[in-house]
């Protein structure tokens, strides 16, 4: 965290014992929080600084996922339980590990509102280390 906030970057950790869905969490979280970004991590993430810069920097409407590697070979995100990388279509059922992945409060109001978000930036990354491109 001391990294996050020596890029001037606010930030909070959240641990919950009582088992609570991951989703109620971050829910809760965003909804106490109000903020441009957000980004969801591990406890094991690393960040680059290209990543950082590019989550703080961006102006637009995104969901962005980090393309996740197992021994090298691409896992996650999937469309229709395959790896893609993208770009999605709206008829994509699109699932992903949510270690690193970034969303702006923008895209949170149009879900909210029943609106589709059509950007998905597909972040790049070496293991936990990740640097976006934009589809």
């Amino acid at each position: 965290m001391s990294k996050l906030e020596a890029c001037g970057l606010n930030t909070v950790l959240k641990q919950t014992i009582t088992n609570k869905p991951l989703s109620w969490i971050y829910n809760t979280f965003i909804e106490s929080w109000p903020s441009d970004n957000y980004v969801i991590l591990d406890h094991d993430s690393n960040l680059t600084k290209e990543y950082l810069s590019f989550v703080t920097n961006t102006q637009q409407t995104f969901v962005g996922m980090p393309t996740i590697l197992t021994k090298g070979v691409p896992r996650s995100p999937c469309s229709h339980g395959v790896y893609s990388a993208g770009p999605y279509t709206k008829k994509d059922y699109v699932t992903a590990i949510g270690s690193g992945i970034t969303i702006s409060k923008e895209a949170i109001n149009m879900a909210v509102a029943g609106s589709e978000c059509n950007t998905v930036i597909e972040l790049k990354r070496e293991h936990h280390a990740a640097s976006p491109r934009l589809l």
